[in-house]
């Protein structure tokens, strides 16, 4: 009996597996092929001073007045973090966070340092960069890749605040670039 119950538990993990790594590979060839047609497409591209620090901008990337893609970048003094959300339908599949964290702020020069005692100044070969890459069906993340390219080991607590934030994210991105398209029309 117990060996019947371990085979069905197996079987039913496979097909769990089995089932996500075929989405994975599903989102995959849908950016790939966004990546290929991105230069086809047209572009709408904004100033979101509002949404950091030191500004940002967002570029949408439409086929045929549907948006494929939100290119965002975002300053601060520290850092700089750039987002690319890849839809399909509209709807957020594919999403990369790239953070630049920095020395120290852009502007402390190696003069500053000097004046408070300080050995350390920025430098752009001093920063740290990480990425993020997340797989995301029917606004859940099915698979998060940390900065190695494995999957992140995460409490479910964990993975539905971030997915949250991006879905959010995602939302107010959009409804930025429809105001501007509105705009335009």
């Amino acid at each position: 009996m117990i060996n019947y119950r371990l085979f069905f538990l197996f079987t039913l993990l496979s097909l769990c597996f089995s089932a996500t790594a075929q989405i994975a590979q599903e989102i995959r060839i849908d950016y790939q092929r966004i990546q290929e047609e991105l230069s086809q497409y047209t572009t709408k591209t904004i100033s979101v001073d509002e949404m950091s620090a030191e500004g940002g901008e967002l570029t949408g990337y439409y086929k045929d007045s549907i948006l494929q893609k939100i290119a965002a970048v975002f300053f601060g003094e520290r850092g700089k973090q750039l987002m690319d959300f890849y839809y399909k339908d509209t709807i957020p599949i594919f999403i990369v966070s790239t953070r630049h964290s920095y020395n120290r702020p852009m502007y402390y020069t190696k003069e500053m340092a000097e004046e408070y005692d300080d050995d350390e100044y920025f430098s752009s070969e001093k920063t740290t960069i990480t990425e993020e890459s997340f797989y995301v069906q029917k606004d859940s993340i099915i698979i998060w890749l940390n900065n190695d390219g494995n999957p992140a080991e995460l409490e479910e607590e964990e993975k539905k605040m971030k997915t949250q934030v991006l879905i959010s994210t995602s939302q107010r991105l959009q409804k930025r670039l429809a105001a501007l398209k509105e705009e335009d029309e």
